[in-house]
């Protein structure tokens, strides 16, 4: 017999009791949900525009700022 963490490694799949089509939850979601999950969308697309545009001018900025690309670049 395996031990317990090696049996768990592997996760077992759900059994889902009630699960609904999507199209159906799609049409249940209320307008107040709708707009939460575009609010998110734009947040998140105007986060990946602002990291495109950072890294198209890092050259730009390392005259701007007179600091080495590294210390502009740096990941946090």
């Amino acid at each position: 017999m395996a031990p317990y963490f090696l049996k768990n490694l592997v996760p077992r799949r759900e059994q889902r009791a009630q699960a609904r089509p999507l199209l159906q939850v799609l049409r249940s979601l209320t307008w107040v949900q709708w707009a939460l999950f575009f609010s998110g969308w734009l947040a998140w697309t105007c986060d990946a525009i602002d990291f495109f545009s950072v890294s198209l001018s890092v050259s730009q900025l390392q005259a701007q700022f007179n600091k080495p690309t590294h210390t502009i670049v740096r990941r946090s």
